[in-house]
Formats: C-alpha cells, sequence, structure tokens
C-alpha cells in the first residue's frame, strides 16, 4: 500500500494501493458482498490479471479505496500504462474488459456530484503519478446506478452493449420473439434432430472444471483459426493471454456451455453468471459445421436453460456491433470515454487515443479488414 486513509474534505478519504496485500484483499473482497459491480471489475478477474496478464509488472497497479465517515464507498481497480514513456492511468483488464463501471457500495448516501468532486481531488492531488487519466469503454449506467465519471470531458463512443433482458416469461418471449416466427428457427431445430445435436453447461455443477477444461481446449483451437481467418490480432498467441482466461475457469462465478455431434463439440461458450446477469464473453465454434449455424444454435440452447431454470434474468452480450446481438437484445447503451490531463504529453496524447479509438471503429478500417480476409482466402 503506498499510503494510508488520506484525508481530503467532507469526511471523505482515501487509500491508494499499488499491490495486493492481505488487508486490501480482504477489504475488497468483503465490501463485494454490498456493492454494484460488473465481473470485469470483479477481484477475481482483476486479480487473475494481475497474476497473468500483469505477471512481468508492466502495469503499475493503482488501486483507489474511497470513504465517507471511514466506510468505504467505491473501489476503483485502476493502473498505469507507460505509452512511450507517456504514463496513462486506465482501468485495469485490457485487453478483457469489454466494459469498465466504478465499483459502488449498494446504498450511495452521497450524491454523484459530490463524490466526483472526491475522485477529481485524488486524481489532482495525485497528477505527479501520470500524464493523462483515460478511461474507456464506459457505460454510462449501471443496475441503476449512474457512473461518477459521467461529469469528467468525455467523448462518446460508436462501441455499445447490448443487453438480452428477460422482462417478461420466458414464455412469453419464447411465443413473441421474431426469431421464432423464422425460417432460421425451424432450420435450427431441423439441425438439432438430424444431428441429435446434445447440450450441455455446468449450470448446475459449477466446479465440473474437465468439462470447463474441454470447452477451454476447443475455444483455444477454433477461436484462433477463426480470428487468423477474419485477420484481426491474435491474442491467442500469447501464454499470457491464454493463462488468464484458464485461470478463471477456476472461478465459481465461470458458466461454460457447449454443444456436440457424436461427443464431439462443435461450439462452445466461456461465460460468467453475477447477479443475475449472464456475461457472454468467449464464444467459439468448429467451422467445419458453418452450414448448420452451430453459434446460434448453442446461442439458443443457452438461452432455454438459463431462463426456463431462472439461472439469470439478462443475458449481456457485453460490448460489439455485430449484427446478431441487434437480433437478440432489447437493451442497448453506446459507452464512453472520460479524460483528465495533467501535463503537456498528456495534452498532446489525447487526440491521438480519440482519433485511434474512433479509427479502429470506423467503417473504413471494417472495409480493409474485409479486403485483407478476401485476399487471404
Amino acid at each position: 500500500m503506498l499510503s494510508s486513509m488520506i484525508k481530503i474534505f467532507n469526511n471523505y478519504s482515501y487509500d491508494l494501493y499499488n499491490n495486493f496485500d492481505d488487508t486490501m484483499i480482504n477489504k475488497w473482497k468483503k465490501f463485494e458482498k454490498n456493492s454494484n459491480s460488473t465481473i470485469f471489475q470483479k477481484f477475481f478477474f482483476v486479480n487473475n490479471w494481475n497474476i497473468s496478464i500483469n505477471k512481468n509488472k508492466n502495469y503499475k497497479l493503482y488501486i483507489i479505496f474511497i470513504y465517507h465517515d471511514d466506510s468505504l464507498i467505491a473501489i476503483l481497480p485502476l493502473c498505469i500504462k507507460n505509452f512511450f514513456s507517456i504514463k496513462i492511468l486506465q482501468w485495469i483488464g485490457e485487453p478483457f474488459n469489454d466494459y469498465n463501471f466504478p465499483i459502488l457500495v449498494n446504498k450511495l448516501l452521497v450524491s454523484n456530484d459530490e463524490l466526483n468532486k472526491v475522485i477529481y481531488e485524488i486524481i489532482d492531488i495525485n497528477k505527479k503519478d501520470y500524464s493523462l487519466v483515460y478511461l474507456e469503454k464506459q457505460l454510462t449506467h449501471f443496475r441503476g446506478q449512474k457512473n461518477i465519471f459521467d461529469n469528467f470531458k468525455k467523448i462518446s463512443s460508436s462501441e455499445k452493449n447490448s443487453v438480452l433482458a428477460m422482462n417478461e416469461s420466458f414464455e412469453y418471449f419464447f411465443t413473441n420473439h421474431r426469431f421464432f416466427k423464422s425460417s432460421k428457427y425451424k432450420k435450427t431445430l431441423a439441425s438439432i434432430n438430424r444431428f441429435k445435436i446434445k447440450y450441455k453447461s455446468n449450470s448446475i455443477n459449477h466446479n465440473d472444471f474437465n468439462f470447463k477444461n474441454e470447452v477451454y481446449n476447443f475455444f483455444l483451437t477454433n477461436k484462433s483459426d477463426r480470428i487468423n481467418q477474419t485477420g484481426t490480432w491474435n491474442y491467442l498467441k500469447y501464454s499470457k493471454y491464454k493463462d488468464f482466461i484458464h485461470l478463471n475457469l477456476t472461478n465459481h462465478k465461470c458458466l461454460c456451455t457447449a454443444i456436440y455431434i457424436d461427443n464431439k463439440i462443435i461450439a462452445a461458450t466461456i461465460g460468467f453468471i453475477d447477479n443475475e446477469i449472464f456475461y457472454y464473453i468467449f464464444p467459439s465454434y468448429d467451422s467445419k459445421w458453418g452450414k448448420i449455424s452451430p453459434g446460434l444454435i448453442n446461442l439458443y440452447l443457452s438461452f432455454k436453460d438459463f431462463f426456463e431454470n431462472k439461472l439469470c434474468n439478462k443475458f449481456d452480450f457485453t460490448i460489439g456491433n455485430e449484427p446478431y446481438k441487434d437480433v437478440w437484445s432489447n437493451e442497448s447503451s453506446f459507452l464512453f470515454q472520460s479524460f483528465f490531463v495533467s501535463s503537456i504529453k498528456g495534452f498532446f496524447l489525447v487526440p491521438f487515443l480519440n482519433y485511434r479509438h474512433k479509427y479502429l471503429n470506423s467503417i473504413h478500417f471494417k472495409i480493409l479488414k474485409y479486403i485483407y480476409r478476401k485476399i487471404k482466402k
């Protein structure tokens, strides 16, 4: 820990941690039971990232605990990244934190505006440690709470979060959703019957590590092949990213699904379930079975499993603008970036980071990727 309970104003104080010590870990785990956070800011997710992706300490941990009247009210899991010798304060978890949101106590008795001033003060006090605060892929709201960085200087993003919320019964959903009235649904059922497709998940036995490991190995092979075909960056070439995914299998929140033909997986998903939300994060399928849309079949059978058995009331597709997410989701929101400049270097870096983000999500970049795939074929 760098410091201990630094007082600010109006009975606010904070701790700043540069490593995981026992006191900090115990506080975090206890706080999680009475707080609101996405799966990407859970202790196990952040800790596994630090163990695997940050094992060489390329990022400096910069985790802030905020107190009011000596009671913990918020945790900000941040880190410092060196970008061409420019220090950037950002969310922990890249590249797997699909979106970000502060960890806030369930019953937050202080106003967002006041807490926003506290964070500004903390960032300003410590600005010698970084040139720029750049917080990407943020939700505006999560489970009824507003993002406390919403009042910072910000840039809207073209990336969005899509969710299927089961506001009615599964029977109502099944009767009224357009997919179940389409020819695709009839083909899905026909494929299930014709090829005698079997579905499996670890929803009953969260500790079925043999099944999780089977899904993991399938994912490594088939996702890597798919990434190579699309010409995008293949993170599965690097052991630290594979280690991170594998570490998360051991957590009880990890929920895997798979479909089989003749006892062989043809599509699978590694996801997480928490507070009645399923996070759909690592899907994959065997391209040899592409004609029967195995990913769609696994998705459909997962819906039936999760919603009929009331394992969750939301199916979160996290981020990405893929068309199939628009077909299924009934809630969506665009993400945003926040920034705070604390040096001349940071000032000149902001336009570059904004341009990079917009370009990577632009039509022009997507067209180039499409051309690359065609040439490669």
